[in-house]
């Protein structure tokens, strides 16, 4: 039997790492593990010291904050219910954002009026002032330079507004008061759909003023505005985005950014429809077939204001948007009180027929013979 031989492969060191690599690995593990554990004890510790120091609320949860109580549809009912347990200034958290719920109108006057040089500015809203609006709506920037260049062109159109607004004084009044008969028309023939007829007077009484058009109660121009603020208001639920809280996610590679999908498609359609109604008027300048207008006023001044036409698109159709959801607002709890408080509506009736009559419309002339509903007026 001849002798054995063993192959030289046994005689190779086995494959792997050597004590010494082997051992800075597990330094190197340790030391990430420990700076994660620092970070985190930092985190929890700060986070909850900041949050010993806001106003009373839940304490939700770290890096979460409270994002998780918060419902996707009607966040405000939770709003209440945190006020109501809570006190009438309460804070949350969103993500690592804090957040400040005042619940009453006393503490939102003491805070945003009497102080208003420290709290009147605005968060930074990244999908409905970024994104989907190209910072060129005023109400969703805060009090930085590019705000202040906003409002300064904003002032300046208002400038222009008021020296139109009290040459066409009398024929504002006209189309409000032609509007309101209409809309009271309207209100006999179909009352239950009182909110759409609402929408119409308000929508029309806007567009006449900015845009120098009169718009029906089917028009797409209603339909696509309050389409649009519909939209900016839904982008704007609080907590409805984590990049709100997570700005690292706009580092992300731009396809990446699942959130900016929708809005900047809604973007594309809101500059269509914006410049289109600034553009008609335009047109209706050149022909002579447009009534004097906000937006005629503007164009006629474009190189004073220093804007491109896209950016006066959006500027003008601030008044637009807030007008109509203003005042359907306004007058759909004007409805709802007078059905609540049942001697207000006889005593403003009587004061009406009193001073009015029964076979007649009230007009802007008998507006100060008519303290009651006024002061009805005024309240709400």
């Amino acid at each position: 039997m001849g002798k054995r031989v063993d192959s030289p492969y046994k005689q190779l060191p086995a494959p792997g790492l050597t004590t010494l690599e082997s051992r800075m690995l597990r330094l190197v593990a340790l030391s990430w593990l420990t700076c994660c554990a620092a970070y985190a004890i930092h985190y929890v510790f700060n986070w909850y010291k900041l949050h010993r120091t806001m106003p009373p609320g839940p304490l939700g949860l770290p890096w979460l904050g409270n994002r998780h109580e918060l419902p996707a549809i009607k966040p405000w009912k939770k709003f209440a219910e945190w006020n109501a347990r809570y006190g009438s200034v309460t804070s949350i958290f969103l993500g690592t954002t804090p957040v400040i719920i005042l619940g009453t109108a006393q503490p939102a006057w003491d805070l945003l009026e009497k102080c208003a040089d420290i709290y009147s500015s605005r968060p930074r809203f990244v999908v409905a002032g970024e994104i989907l609006s190209n910072n060129m709506r005023g109400l969703m920037l805060p009090n930085n330079d590019v705000w202040r260049r906003w409002r300064k062109v904003i002032s300046s159109i208002l400038v222009l507004h008021l020296g139109f607004h009290f040459r066409q004084a009398a024929s504002y009044n006209e189309i409000q008061s032609m509007e309101s008969k209409v809309v009271l028309k309207q209100l006999l023939d179909d009352p239950i759909d009182f909110e759409k007829h609402f929408q119409r007077f308000a929508g029309s009484v806007a567009v006449s003023v900015t845009y120098g058009r009169r718009i029906k109660s089917d028009d797409w121009i209603v339909k696509e505005q309050l389409s649009a603020v519909d939209y900016l208001v839904s982008v704007n639920i609080p907590g409805k985005y984590l990049v709100e809280s997570w700005l690292w996610l706009l580092k992300l590679s731009r396809p990446l950014q699942w959130f900016r999908h929708e809005p900047e498609r809604r973007k594309k359609e809101d500059i269509v429809f914006l410049t289109y109604l600034l553009q008609q008027v335009k047109m209706g300048m050149g022909s002579g077939t447009v009534q004097d207008c906000l937006a005629s006023q503007c164009l006629n001044n474009l190189e004073q204001l220093g804007m491109d036409e896209v950016e006066l698109a959006y500027a003008i159709s601030s008044p637009f948007g807030a007008g109509i959801e203003t005042t359907v607002g306004t007058t759909t709890t004007l409805i709802m009180a007078l059905l609540h408080y049942p001697e207000v509506q006889e005593k403003a009736q009587a004061e009406l027929d009193k001073v009015v009559g029964y076979d007649c419309m009230p007009e802007y002339k008998d507006r100060e013979n008519l303290p009651y509903i006024n002061a009805v007026s005024t309240k709400l």
